[in-house]
């Protein structure tokens, strides 16, 4: 979705929020940079301007409510033109149909366990059918870099899961992500998710993801929490993952090692305020090397 799109549905958007008496809130914020470039050794001055939108209770019912975040920067020492990057601007409508519904149109960090990004398109979530729900995602795959907005054409993500909730306060949770760049697939990847509290002040909870392409487990984490005192929490982790990368990426063709960490830590909180925590993890990199934390 082009920005000046974008632009014109944000206009309308406050428009309409103005005819239903909607509730809007804007910040903003502005940062001065003055430093050294790295390579030229120049003296840089950049100037940025920070803007986020709120725009709730557009229908009578505070179903239907809009967020956008976004900033426009300018290099003083240069003549460089201004450059945008829109982070987000999304319609978010909740509840639909009997409260079966959500739905979110836009640009929107969309996330499941097999795929993660910033997308020009839609999110839907189908719930509250008995234990089971659906999400699905899809649109542009929108990608920075530290100024502006470099997506190609042909970028587009794509993403799906189906999840149950269990009894014993558990649920499960089966995602499926694809990546597209310039049209060729450039990531495609199966995810897991579990999290259960049988009985109070224990839980099990962990996450997979197996990349179909490499035919590698990316990343695995299986983790127990306890709370054997109110004010007490302590938890125990194995994390392992393997690196992988697009396709289209001259990454791709680098050997890598897997990583593996094996974590136990505590918390303990005196107040409100203020906790105390120590933990330790032995991490393993591969090779014989391996590192105390």
């Amino acid at each position: 979705m082009k920005l000046k799109i974008l632009l014109v549905f944000l206009a309308l958007l406050i428009y309409t929020s103005f005819s239903n008496a909607a509730e809007i809130s804007l910040k903003s914020s502005t940062q001065y940079l003055w430093y050294e470039d790295i390579f030229t050794q120049d003296t840089e001055k950049d100037i940025s301007e920070y803007l986020k939108l709120n725009i709730t209770k557009i229908d009578k019912e505070g179903k239907l409510n809009v967020y956008g975040y976004g900033r426009v920067s300018k290099q003083l020492s240069s003549g460089e033109d201004v450059e945008g990057k829109l982070y987000y601007l999304y319609l978010d409508y909740r509840g639909l149909f009997d409260d079966r519904l959500d739905l979110r149109l836009g640009r929107q960090y969309v996330y499941l366990t097999a795929a993660s990004g910033i997308v020009d398109g839609a999110n839907v979530e189908i719930k509250n059918l008995g234990p089971v729900g659906i999400t699905v995602f899809g649109g542009r795959n929108v990608q920075f870099d530290s100024k502006k907005e470099i997506t190609g054409r042909g970028d587009t993500l794509f993403g799906s899961a189906i999840y149950m909730n269990l009894p014993k306060n558990s649920r499960i949770e089966l995602s499926y992500g694809i990546k597209y760049d310039d049209s060729d697939i450039a990531r495609e990847t199966v995810g897991f998710d579990f999290s259960s509290t049988p009985i109070r002040g224990f839980s099990l909870y962990g996450n997979t993801k197996y990349d179909v392409i490499s035919e590698s487990t990316s990343e695995l984490l299986v983790g127990v929490k306890l709370l054997p005192f109110d004010k007490l929490t302590v938890k125990g982790e194995y994390y392992e993952s393997y690196p992988t990368f697009d396709t289209t990426s001259v990454y791709s063709v680098f050997a890598v090692d897997k990583y593996k960490e094996k974590l136990i830590e505590a918390e303990y909180r005196l107040s409100n305020n203020y906790l105390i925590s120590a933990g330790y993890a032995r991490e393993d990199f591969d090779e014989g090397e391996n590192a105390n934390l």
